[in-house]
């Protein structure tokens, strides 16, 4: 499913760049935690160039055992190795000529396989294991990492030449607690794909929303997805209650911000304002515009819009 679910400034712009550069054939680096929706961006460049009707090609740099990562990416002719096919095998670059291909967690790629990778770059074509002839290829590559890859490139464990090839275009992909706009949306996206998946019938109820607008998300929308699936499948009734929610979200009680939550210590004009901006958050998220949310909170819309200004709440 193509979850590009974005109401957060944030997402919409990186959606919007996404769109835009995906005309070009230029390498892309997306960076951003673990979870965050970096392999749905890439997908979604691939989808909006003109490269969409040909292959896109997708590999975790962190996955393959080092000893056969080069095969895996450039593939081998015959007798390379012991074990290898006998008529060779074509590697992932070769898979996604003309195409894309996604270098996930390319933090992870061995110094050697770095070099190599630049090579590839540099001259648009790869050389077999075992080949003595190169073989030209246009795949459009588009690279990404949980890591610091600036950091990487200081202390010499990424080389800086393959640094700044694969960095022409960067997108910067916010975790979820900085978009807690886009939370609400995605949950409801996802409980609907589940429901009609799994043949569901599933809602949320209020307070649920409220509890996911409060937590952080430490593992983004992967941990998100993850737990609508949970609990379309486990709920017991039609409607998903806090009762059903994994103790870490739902707060084990907690009805009201803390005093961690609470920005200036223990001013009580500052927890007033912080609990007041929670509550039209949560009402606007679930309820779609600020004059509903209005009718919900029991406030007049103007009021409300004056308030939220007041603290900071976009609509």
């Amino acid at each position: 499913i193509h979850n590009c679910i974005a109401t957060s400034d944030s997402m919409i712009r990186i959606f919007m760049k996404a769109k835009q550069v995906a005309a070009y054939p230029t390498t892309i680096l997306l960076l951003g935690e673990t979870g965050v929706g970096k392999e749905v961006v890439s997908s979604y460049i691939h989808r909006n160039s003109d490269r969409s009707d040909k292959p896109f090609i997708k590999i975790n740099c962190s996955a393959i055992p080092e000893p056969l990562m080069e095969a895996e990416l450039f593939g081998y002719e015959r007798g390379a190795f012991t074990g290898a096919r006998e008529k060779g095998k074509m590697g992932l670059f070769e898979l996604a000529n003309h195409g894309t291909i996604l270098l996930d967690e390319i933090g992870d790629m061995s110094f050697t396989l770095q070099a190599k990778l630049l090579r590839t770059i540099q001259e648009s074509e790869i050389m077999r294991v075992g080949g003595t002839q190169p073989i030209h290829l246009d795949v459009r590559i588009i690279s990404a990492t949980s890591r610091n890859i600036e950091e990487m490139v200081a202390s010499g464990r990424f080389l800086d030449a393959l640094y700044y090839r694969l960095n022409v275009v960067e997108l910067q992909i916010p975790p979820l607690r900085e978009r807690r706009e886009d939370i609400i949306p995605l949950a409801e996206f996802y409980l609907q794909h589940f429901c009609e998946t799994y043949k569901l019938e599933r809602e949320f109820a209020p307070d649920v929303r409220t509890c996911f607008l409060r937590y952080d998300w430490p593992g983004n929308v992967r941990e998100l997805r993850n737990t609508v699936e949970n609990l379309a499948v486990s709920a017991i009734g039609a409607v998903i209650g806090r009762e059903d929610l994994p103790a870490r979200i739902a707060g084990l009680g907690r009805t009201a911000p803390t005093h961690a939550d609470m920005p200036g210590g223990t001013s009580m004009k500052a927890a007033v304002e912080a609990l007041q901006r929670e509550m039209i958050r949560a009402a606007v998220a679930r309820e779609g515009s600020l004059r509903k949310a209005a009718a919900a909170l029991e406030m007049d819309a103007t009021t409300l819009c004056r308030l939220a200004k007041k603290l900071g709440v976009e609509p």
